[in-house]
């Protein structure tokens, strides 16, 4: 494997003629953060907040997995950015999207939002899917037909499984059904 080249990232002073020191950005995180962030920014040379040496609003970037208060928003001094940005959260739950995706499709036309599998949100859609599963499953025979099971409230892959028997799908909480993609088409790939 490659080694990866550190950067140095560096905050801009406001006024780069007042004679500012150039600082290293500094991103702060719970223990909810994904590793794989930690490491992105370690690697592109950010420093992680230490409030044990640091100053409170020492940090340019605070990344967590649940979303933030208004009061923090309110709050941010013009150095500091959060990854949770207020109204966003019916955008970034799976099943939030699920629905705007679909009153989007019956707005403007079905060809515009042809990209999107065939998705269930369970337990409200789970007739519908037992009704398309057991349709498709007819229509293929023994050929198998594959779904992915994604909660809605969780990243980074955690939780989502793989099936193609009924039998093996199992959900106690809010799930996102969706008709899998063998050979998806990926932006940015040859």
């Amino acid at each position: 494997m490659a080694a990866v080249k550190k950067r140095k990232s560096y905050l801009r002073a406001e006024d780069e003629h007042s004679g500012a020191v150039m600082k290293p950005l500094v991103f702060h995180v719970d223990e909810t953060t994904p590793a794989v962030v930690q490491s992105v920014l370690l690697e592109h040379g950010w420093n992680k907040f230490d409030k044990r040496m640091q100053d409170v609003e020492d940090w340019n970037l605070y990344w967590r997995a649940s979303s933030f208060p208004m009061i923090e928003h309110a709050n941010l001094r013009p150095w500091q950015r959060l990854n949770h940005h207020p109204g966003t959260a019916k955008r970034t739950r799976k099943d939030d999207l699920a629905k705007l995706l679909k009153y989007m499709k019956g707005v403007y036309s079905t060809s515009l939002y042809e990209f999107i599998p065939l998705t269930f949100i369970m337990p409200n859609n789970h007739h519908k899917f037992v009704v398309e599963y057991y349709k498709e499953k007819q229509m293929l025979g023994t050929k198998p037909s594959y779904w992915i099971c994604k909660p809605t409230e969780l990243s980074g892959g955690r939780g989502i499984i793989i099936f193609s028997d009924i039998k093996d799908l199992v959900f106690d909480d809010t799930y996102v059904v969706q008709k899998y993609i063998c050979n998806p088409f990926l932006v940015g790939s040859p």
